[in-house]
């Protein structure tokens, strides 16, 4: 089915080794970036009491981000682009949540939150690149639904920040 441009249906993707592995690690790749994507925003009004400085600036930094995830795509791979992007992002969300000053916390999930939207960006532009032509957009959608799963479970970290601001 290589070469070929019919859709693929699920159980066609289920059984092929390759691309049903390929999902499973992007569909856990769109989970952890939808979860800590939206976590980070929701939490914006326990970072800090200026909530509305904190939404302003929590949109804000989404700029650079789409910027550093295209120049890394371009100059190192989509590949280690979204490693280093998840890995970036996972260090400075752990540390805003240990950090004891509101103002670090702030500032370390702001830098969070650009490495978060930079692993959008580049599962957005990849996700669909690795997989066979027929298969793209039914294994995008169920990645994406994976992001929407972690959006749901978002909530949960705001309430893991009230108890570690108590």
């Amino acid at each position: 089915k290589e070469g070929d441009s019919e859709e693929f249906t699920y159980m066609e993707i289920l059984q092929d080794s390759n691309v049903s592995r390929n999902l499973l690690l992007m569909c856990g790749v769109w989970l952890q970036g939808g979860f800590t994507y939206y976590g980070i925003t929701l939490s914006a009004g326990n970072i800090s009491k200026e909530i509305h400085l904190n939404m302003f600036l929590m949109g804000i930094v989404e700029i650079p981000a789409y910027i550093m995830c295209a120049w890394l795509a371009d100059t190192i791979g989509r590949r280690w682009a979204l490693i280093s992007t998840t890995i970036g992002m996972s260090v400075f969300c752990l540390i805003s949540w240990v950090w004891d000053t509101k103002e670090g916390r702030l500032l370390f999930a702001l830098i969070g939150k650009i490495f978060a939207s930079a692993v959008f960006g580049i599962i957005w532009m990849w996700s669909p690149e690795i997989f066979p032509t027929g298969a793209r957009s039914l294994t995008t959608a169920i990645g994406s639904q994976a992001a929407r799963v972690g959006s749901i479970l978002a909530p949960y970290v705001v309430v893991l920040m009230e108890e570690a601001n108590e």
